[in-house]
């Protein structure tokens, strides 16, 4: 089973695959601060699968959860704090490299997220490319995790 330095080698990876695929696609150039902002929510994806177990990923995912809520009640945004509140209690009940650990999960998430973003946010397009990043990391967790374990 790959420990959380050979995910953080996974999303460096589908990083800098994904960005030179960008750039050999649509010839875009990207400022520095948005890939290093990319490049975060790439490495916090691909963490993120392992938010179910005590691991490094859970260490860096509840901070930035803790955060979001702070923000949320911050913001008044109750509905948001109490459904971010719900589900980040989901980890602590399900199986590890259950639910976490699905492609269709990951999927919905990112759609939901994106759909979250785009009713608050005047301009999507930043946003989406943070989750297609994190999308991306995660889905590199899981493949490593599905063919470097033991069976």
């Amino acid at each position: 089973m790959p420990g959380y330095k050979t995910h953080l080698v996974g999303g460096l990876v589908s990083f800098v695959v994904a960005l030179t695929v960008l750039y050999k696609l649509t010839g875009m150039h990207v400022s520095f601060l948005a890939a290093l902002g990319w490049f975060f929510w790439c490495i916090l994806g691909a963490l993120f699968p392992d938010i179910d177990v005590k691991s490094k990923g859970q260490g860096f995912m509840y901070p930035i959860i803790l955060f979001a809520l702070l923000f949320l009640l911050y913001k008044n945004k109750i509905i948001a704090f109490t459904v971010l509140s719900i589900a980040s209690l989901l980890p602590l009940v399900v199986n590890h490299r259950g639910l976490f650990h699905s492609p269709i999960f990951l999927i919905g998430l990112a759609v939901v997220s994106a759909l979250y973003a785009s009713k608050f946010f005047v301009t999507t397009d930043f946003y989406m490319m943070q989750i297609a990043f994190f999308s991306l990391g995660a889905l590199s967790h899981i493949l490593l995790d599905r063919y470097t374990s033991a069976h």
